[in-house]
């Protein structure tokens, strides 16, 4: 298990600092739970969705925890939070350890995530028999 790290989130106008287990940033609204991982209706909405998971103090973990072995919807400590643009800082000055896509990587602070709606052409066949 790792530890918590502290992260500076700037946002709109809104500048926040948070120790967190896990910060996650993905492309439009996703279902977050145990029976809907990372499912989305829709990609091209322009907005990003911004969960992360509180660590003010161990009993933030063990909530989190608790609540995933009873399998309920909603995890608390969990924040959500729907914009389009967000910059994050780390409290170290080093590279921070990052998955982008299933891949893990090295990036350097700060990390700055943006929605440009409809920037992704998808191509599917015109029918169910292609």
């Amino acid at each position: 298990m790792g530890r918590p790290v502290s992260l500076i989130l700037r946002y709109a106008d809104h500048r926040t600092c948070r120790r967190v287990w896990l910060l996650f940033v993905g492309n439009n609204h996703y279902r977050l739970g145990l029976l809907h991982p990372g499912e989305r209706s829709r990609l091209d909405g322009g907005r990003l969705d911004v969960a992360l998971v509180r660590a003010e103090d161990w009993r933030d973990l063990l909530t989190l925890l608790v609540a995933a072995g009873h399998r309920r919807a909603q995890l608390q400590p969990l924040v959500r939070i729907a914009i389009d643009s967000i910059t994050v800082e780390a409290s170290t000055m080093g590279p921070c350890f990052v998955a982008c896509d299933g891949e893990a990587m090295e990036l350097r602070p700060p990390l700055v995530f943006r929605s440009v709606p409809q920037a992704l052409r998808v191509l599917a066949p015109s029918s169910s028999r292609s």
